[in-house]
């Protein structure tokens, strides 16, 4: 096991560039690496079973790191704040990717999600130059994509959830104000407030066939640039794109009858609405 800080530089700033970890290191501690401002290349030569909080955070030099395999639990904050850091592969072997891991890697482009992990916390993600996530259809509990204290995806454009089992979206999207494209997970009955929160970027979204009940998606600060939705014939109420003024057209999967059942028709009286829908 390796602990605390760097003892070749003891109470002052270390000055480490280079770790080689030998087969037979199994548990790094909590803060191991933490400020390591020169270090740029970290190597495994055997499994690790557990890597404890912030191991690597602000190691500002690191531009690369394989994920050790054995490490089922990527923890808080472990490579927060290394802002070199450019692209990341979480392998299968990995289950659960915890709060703001990578939190303010603010190069970071690349994120690779492999199928066999189950949970993404809040903010993992956080603060990144991400502009795409797909995740795997192994996962089935996602975070909100941000915290109270960290910064905004400001590239994320696409995220695809359409793979994923989740009847019930708990987490919100806020703090990806220039999203476009979401797809929703494929048995998705319903979602929480906010989903979208400050998403006004957003011009198309496409629920899920077998939503039932919409809640609110938008803060309202601004105006949401939502201008087509893809509504199942399963979704009698959708007041909730009532504050989508720019709204112009709905593609609806259900017969004109069906539309007429639905209790919020009487809000888009001057959108298209298109019948018997299909993709």
């Amino acid at each position: 096991c390796i602990g605390d800080g760097d003892p070749l530089c003891y109470g002052g700033e270390s000055e480490l560039e280079s770790v080689y970890l030998p087969c037979t290191l199994f548990e790094i501690d909590s803060e191991a690496f933490k400020e390591f401002p020169m270090l740029k290349e970290v190597r495994f030569f055997g499994p690790v079973s557990r890597i404890g909080d912030s191991a690597f955070r602000d190691c500002v030099a690191l531009e690369s790191f394989e994920i050790p395999e054995g490490l089922k639990r990527i923890p808080d904050y472990m490579m927060s704040g290394c802002t070199s850091l450019k692209r990341i592969t979480i392998p299968s072997w990995v289950e659960v990717v915890d709060m703001c891991a990578f939190d303010g890697c603010s190069a970071l482009e690349k994120v690779e999600l492999s199928e066999g992990i189950t949970e993404i916390s809040m903010a993992a993600f956080a603060g990144t130059a991400i502009r795409e996530l797909v995740y795997p259809s192994t996962v089935t509990d996602i975070g909100d994509m941000l915290s109270s204290y960290s910064e905004e995806l400001a590239n994320l454009t696409y995220v695809d959830l359409s793979k994923v089992s989740m009847p019930v979206l708990t987490a919100s999207f806020a703090g990806c104000p220039n999203l476009k494209t979401i797809l929703f997970p494929k048995d998705m009955q319903e979602n929480y407030s906010y989903t979208l929160g400050n998403c006004y970027a957003i011009e198309e979204l496409v629920l899920p066939e077998g939503m039932k009940v919409l809640e609110d998606l938008y803060y309202t600060e601004e105006q949401p640039q939502l201008k087509r939705v893809v509504w199942p014939a399963s979704l009698l109420d959708g007041s909730a794109f009532a504050v989508c003024t720019q709204l112009e057209e709905i593609l609806y999967r259900g017969s004109e009858l069906q539309w007429n059942l639905t209790t919020s028709k009487d809000l888009f009286e001057g959108v298209k609405v298109v019948y018997d829908y299909q993709d």
